[in-house]
């Protein structure tokens, strides 16, 4: 399960589990907001390969990622958790 909300008007506070179809959902959102500058994290407990290579795009287009775990943090960097 995954629960996007938004924070502002820049910021989505992602929580759950980064999975499946929830990948696509937050991509979605992400594009369909041209405003959408910060992801919050510190909710997200779970990332697929999927999900981390959506968050690598992001942040690699600008976006930038906050308040995550040392596991995400891990993905993110490529190395293994």
């Amino acid at each position: 399960m995954l629960r996007i909300t938004e924070i502002g008007t820049e910021t989505l506070r992602v929580e759950g589990r980064l999975t499946g179809p929830w990948v696509d959902e937050l991509r979605r959102l992400c594009a369909g907001r041209s405003g959408v500058r910060q992801l919050d994290l510190s909710g997200l407990t779970f990332a697929d390969i999927g999900g981390a290579a959506l968050l690598k795009e992001l942040a690699a287009g600008g976006v930038i990622i906050r308040d995550s775990s040392r596991f995400l943090d891990q993905l993110l960097r490529g190395g293994e958790a």
